[in-house]
């Protein structure tokens, strides 16, 4: 079974305007065994999706670094084959002039000689730099362009299992509230604001109080929000406001992954 985490880390604090809406608490049916056998096929494939999106974004992730291997390897051959090339030719030129010099059997001669050969020299040692350092800028490239290639494999893989899971039990959504109240269980009131479809998903049907843990003496009530999407949360307190909004929270392990932070 996969598992999904937010850091703390990445929680910022945001003032959200609310509006209060009363929750009525009102006792519900137990779930019954044929809903508990639909709730198990849905877990199952579920499993079974995560499983095959993840294998496909292995294999996807090793294809780009194969890839960025390959040009990078392509690049450093020819880089070998231009330098032999060059030294060839250098030597070639060294024996003709040598050769002419020692024919003519002036000093003059040898002289120009010299200095034909220390020129050229000059000029392959600054072309082989040249191609090296054309070689590392390409290879960081290539190395680069496929490091992103992977982030945003993981980040697209990460968004579908969470969908799926929201979609699939509360917990993760009630795991966010729940851990929120336990930070703020000092405070005397604590105020939880969701969208118009979380707040019926989660807290509608009299199911407010059932769902959110007891242990604080502070004064709980859910509000929706008519301007929240699914899966914003915000949990406001004496003073103090948690954006605890599912996507948010993606959004920053991106930048972290994107700045090196991750």
């Amino acid at each position: 079974m996969s598992t999904f985490r937010i850091d703390k880390q990445y929680v910022t604090i945001e003032r959200a305007e609310q509006k209060t809406v009363h929750v009525g608490v009102r006792s519900t049916a137990g779930s019954s065994k044929a809903r508990g056998d639909d709730v198990f096929r849905k877990n199952y494939d579920a499993e079974k999706i995560i499983s095959i999106v993840t294998k496909k974004a292995e294999e996807r992730a090793e294809a780009i670094i194969e890839e960025a291997k390959k040009k990078a390897s392509l690049k450093i051959s020819q880089a070998e084959k231009q330098a032999k090339a060059i030294k060839k030719e250098a030597e070639k030129i060294s024996v003709e002039i040598k050769k002419r010099a020692q024919e003519e059997g002036y000093a003059a001669g040898r002289s120009e000689a010299e200095a034909d050969i220390a020129k050229k020299l000059e000029s392959d040692k600054r072309e082989f730099q040249r191609l090296t350092d054309e070689l590392v800028q390409n290879y960081s490239r290539i190395i680069d362009e496929a490091r992103g290639d992977v982030i945003s494999l993981i980040i697209d893989i990460t968004k579908k299992i969470l969908e799926i899971k929201l979609n699939e039990s509360d917990d993760v959504f009630l795991e966010l509230v729940n851990n929120a109240i336990d930070e703020l269980k000092n405070s005397s009131y604590i105020k939880i604001h969701v969208s118009p479809e979380d707040f019926e998903r989660y807290f509608g049907k009299g199911q407010a109080l059932e769902k959110i843990k007891k242990e604080t003496s502070a004064t709980i009530s859910v509000d929706e929000e008519e301007d929240f999407h699914e899966g914003d949360l915000v949990v406001e307190s004496d003073g103090e406001v948690l954006d605890l909004s599912v996507y948010k929270q993606l959004d920053k392990i991106e930048c972290a992954f994107i700045n090196g932070n991750a």
